[in-house]
């Protein structure tokens, strides 16, 4: 690790910002904004820990990069990710598996996503989940003849919309699009049927590996609506439509905080460690995490219409599965701690 040995490991962490990680597939671009899966493990833009990777961080310093109850409950695996899409050509109809078969086949988290939708040409297009109840054997007969477009609800999406992609719904978007996806930090996504095209050199499909893991149920895919965007053991993730300064005060430190800026520019401004107040302007495009003991600072806009995806842990009251503990599916997390105070 570049990091020296320290009496550094002492000093009070800092908003860490991440390098941005990119890789071009046949159906576009993928920018990779926070990251540690089998992929890409991003690294730290600047301050005194610029250079190492989150992944190093984790293991460096446990807790104080995750949160306590998240370093319990997931160890060195990061459970979030954030990334940018944008979409040149059609991209293969695809799952995300549930954390429960990722565990069982793969010893991996899962991959629950939220999309926030940051442009759409005219015409674009999403494919999110079937139009009907189907079954396995007709959608791997539809995929082998080339109509199982017929059964897949179509989405015209606009910008600044938000979806809900959860595990076992199929999906596809196509071109003119760009989004940034907020995501379980997992490669757990498995691609079933590719438009009739037979691209050199990519994956394999799994479509007879998936069958058993798909959500063959109607689904009427609708944008999202309210503050809270997700809820549950994969991730928690608020809109914050930041009309004026807010205080926020966390009063815990189980969790990390994620901050994407999604429209306009907001100012983060927090305590350092020698007790001096230091700001730090988000443009839109841009990521900070908080580690969790950064636990009471001020959001401001510093342009009108100013939206950021706010993104932490639930508090997990049982070990997650994922480190073989076994988690209660009753099991309610904890509510939004966050104490927020508009100005």
């Amino acid at each position: 690790m570049q990091m020296e040995q320290y009496s550094e490991e002492n000093r009070k962490l800092y908003p860490l910002r991440f390098i941005e990680a990119g890789r071009d597939l046949f159906w576009g671009h993928l920018d990779y904004c926070i990251s540690d899966d089998a992929v890409v493990d991003t690294v730290v833009r600047d301050g005194w820990l610029g250079g190492n990777t989150l992944g190093e961080l984790l293991r460096t310093f446990h807790e104080r990069i995750a949160g306590d109850n998240v370093f319990d409950s997931f160890g060195f695996q990061f459970p979030v990710m954030v990334n940018r899409q944008r979409f040149l050509e059609r991209q293969p109809l695809t799952i995300g598996l549930s954390d429960e078969a990722a565990i069982d086949c793969f010893d991996s988290l899962g991959k629950k996503a939220l999309w926030y939708i940051r442009k759409a040409q005219p015409g674009a297009v999403i494919h999110l989940g079937f139009s009907r109840d189907l079954d396995a054997g007709e959608l791997w007969r539809r995929c082998e003849d080339g109509t199982v477009e017929e059964v897949l609800n179509v989405v015209h999406p606009k910008e600044g919309e938000f979806y809900l992609v959860n595990p076992g719904t199929v999906y596809s978007c196509g071109p003119g699009l760009d989004i940034v996806e907020i995501a379980e930090d997992s490669v757990m996504s498995n691609e079933l049927y590719n438009w009739g095209r037979d691209i050199p050199g990519e994956e394999p499909l799994l479509l007879d590996q998936s069958l058993a893991f798909i959500d063959y149920s109607r689904l009427e895919p609708k944008p999202l609506e309210g503050d809270v965007l997700a809820s549950g053991p994969e991730f928690h993730a608020n809109r914050v439509e930041l009309k004026a300064p807010v205080h926020i005060s966390t009063g815990s430190d189980d969790t990390f905080n994620i901050y994407c800026c999604l429209a306009g520019e907001a100012s983060l401004q927090y305590q350092d460690g020698e007790g001096e107040m230091k700001e730090l302007v988000l443009p839109e495009g841009d990521t900070v995490m908080l580690p969790p003991e950064i636990d009471d600072y001020y959001l401001a806009p510093l342009k009108a219409g100013t939206l950021l995806a706010e993104v932490f842990m639930e508090r997990l009251e049982v070990a997650d599965p994922y480190l073989g503990g076994m988690a209660d599916s009753d099991e309610t997390p904890e509510a939004d701690p966050h104490e927020m105070t508009w100005s």
